[in-house]
């Protein structure tokens, strides 16, 4: 039985959950910078 069920509900979860898994990833990425720029300053 192949059958593509179409739900609405579900395609829209799902890319929300990308929508801020991405937007978290970015966040990540500055933050991470944030930090190391402070402790090579805190260093130096």
């Amino acid at each position: 039985m192949n059958y593509i069920i179409i739900d609405p509900v579900n395609n829209i979860t799902t890319s929300n959950i990308i929508y801020w898994i991405m937007l978290l990833e970015e966040s990540w990425q500055e933050i991470q910078l944030k930090l190391n720029f402070d402790l090579y300053r805190n260093c130096n």
